[in-house]
C-alpha cells in the first residue's frame, strides 16, 4: 500500500505528514523542511496526529522519542537513527 500524504497548511510545525499502513511508517516533514520516517507506528497514532487540532502539541505529547526514526534526503554519513 502506498504512503498516504496529507499537506498540513494549518500547522506551524509540519508541512506534511504521511502514513504507510502496510509498512507502519509515519513520514513527517517539518516546517524546517527536514523529513523523518518513524518505524512501527500504529494506525491509531497516525490517525490521532492527522486529526489533532494542534499537530505540533500532539506530536510532542504522543510521538516524539517513542519510535525509531531516520532522516531522509541526507547523505549516508549524515544518516543517524535515533530513538
Amino acid at each position: 500500500m502506498p504512503m498516504v500524504r496529507q499537506d498540513t497548511p494549518e500547522s506551524d510545525c509540519f508541512i506534511s505528514i504521511g502514513y504507510d499502513l502496510t509498512a507502519r511508517e509515519l513520514e513527517l516533514t517539518f516546517a524546517s523542511g527536514k523529513t523523518y520516517i518513524l518505524s512501527n507506528v500504529d494506525p491509531l497514532t497516525a490517525l490521532g496526529l492527522s486529526e489533532a487540532t494542534s499537530k505540533g502539541e500532539w506530536y510532542h505529547m504522543n510521538i516524539k522519542g517513542q519510535y525509531t526514526e531516520r532522516r531522509t534526503g541526507c547523505k549516508d554519513w549524515e544518516q543517524a537513527e535515533r530513538r
